[in-house]
């Protein structure tokens, strides 16, 4: 039987490679107001051979708005494919001006994944959540992951484990292309050349920040 290339889980937990916020947004004394915000959340996402056999969903959408706003897609009892099952997902983009903040999230109950040779794939207890502000962004994940017989313990952003074909990435984060912003991907499963597999996305930005100096 082919096996999942796993390294120990300590060394899982320093894999990763973090996304530093001031990368984007400089730490300073002054303040900063965004001209607008825009996120997005969406549960899971298939494609299959160069083609979308799942589409983003439950999905909120890209959310663009100058003002305070709940974007919530509601929770989808379940979703299935060939390739992913999963249930109670749920995903929401909240605007607070008054804060100076939008906030992605994305939870599910549970997800599983079954790919011919590759060891059973499954998520529960996830939730993603990205947060921009015109000073910081963050992102986090959270969830229980198992690989077949195998726990694994991830922290760090951006952690990559091998499987026959392809590839896991676990808590994938990266800047958004505009703003300040970061995106979040609990899970990415890739097979090369065949699947590409979405688990609990959530993005965030700020756009157009201005910078007031400080009251003298």
């Amino acid at each position: 039987m082919r096996m999942i290339k796993l390294v120990p889980a300590v060394a899982l937990l320093v894999a990763g490679a973090a996304v530093p916020a001031t990368a984007q947004a400089a730490q300073t004394d002054a303040t900063a107001e965004a001209a607008y915000y825009s996120g997005q959340a969406y549960g899971a996402a298939v494609d299959l051979l160069g083609a979308v056999v799942l589409p983003a969903q439950p999905d909120t959408g890209e959310v663009s708005t100058s003002e305070d706003l709940v974007a919530d897609a509601g929770c989808t009892a379940s979703v299935e494919s060939s390739l992913l099952d999963a249930g109670v997902l749920c995903p929401s983009v909240t605007v607070d001006t008054a804060a100076g903040t939008v906030v992605s999230e994305t939870t599910i109950e549970e997800a599983s994944v079954n790919l011919l040779g590759v060891p059973a794939i499954v998520v529960e207890d996830l939730t993603a959540t990205a947060t921009a502000s015109c000073e910081k962004v963050s992102g986090d994940v959270d969830l229980t992951l198992r690989i077949g017989n195998e726990t694994i313990l991830v922290d760090d952003p951006n952690v990559s484990i091998q499987i026959p074909g392809g590839e896991i990435t676990v808590n994938k984060q990266v800047p958004t292309e505009t703003g300040i912003g970061l995106a979040v991907t609990a899970v990415v499963v890739k097979l090369d050349g065949l699947a590409d597999i979405t688990i609990g996305h959530a993005e965030a930005s700020a756009h157009g920040c201005m910078t007031t100096p400080p009251e003298s």
